[in-house]
């Protein structure tokens, strides 16, 4: 295991165990409340294979994510998520909600303004419904969305 230390046999004992369950390709069947726990484990240690497994996890299974849980990602990689073309949402206008929740909760910081802009480029907003095109003109700058390719409906 590449990285840190643990600092304690439990913690070792459960990031051994859940990278194991996260792994073995015949697991299928994983906690969508425990892909946050696990993708800050896998950071803490270095553990880049596992990291993508959790990242196509979110992607594949983003309908069931809670923005509230990823409030204390860098954006860098909440950016990554977002902006993928194999993101599987019914409608861009998740991905729009996803961002507006995970701004609200996000604290504000010294870059809180760069990281909207970043958050919002993530948004296809010519895919998004009319409703949401007309009523986020308000408070987004259009230069801040990205009208590209749409994410797989």
């Amino acid at each position: 295991m590449k990285g840190r230390n643990l600092d304690t046999l439990d913690d070792k004992l459960t990031y051994n165990r859940l990278s194991k369950s996260w792994t073995c390709k015949a697991t299928a069947v994983v906690n969508v409340q425990q892909l946050c726990s696990l993708l800050k484990m896998s950071q803490l240690h270095q553990d880049q294979e596992l990291q993508d497994l959790c990242w196509d996890f979110a992607a594949e299974n983003f309908l069931k994510l809670d923005p509230k849980e990823f409030v204390s990602f860098p954006v860098v990689q909440l950016e990554r998520l977002l902006k993928r073309d194999d993101l599987k949402v019914t409608h861009e206008d998740q991905v729009f909600a996803f961002v507006e929740t995970l701004l609200k909760e996000k604290p504000h910081c010294s870059d809180h303004e760069t990281e909207q802009t970043v958050l919002w480029a993530c948004c296809r907003l010519a895919c998004c419904s009319l409703p949401i095109q007309t009523n986020s003109c308000r408070s987004i700058s259009t230069a801040q969305c990205d009208p590209g390719s749409t994410h797989h409906i």
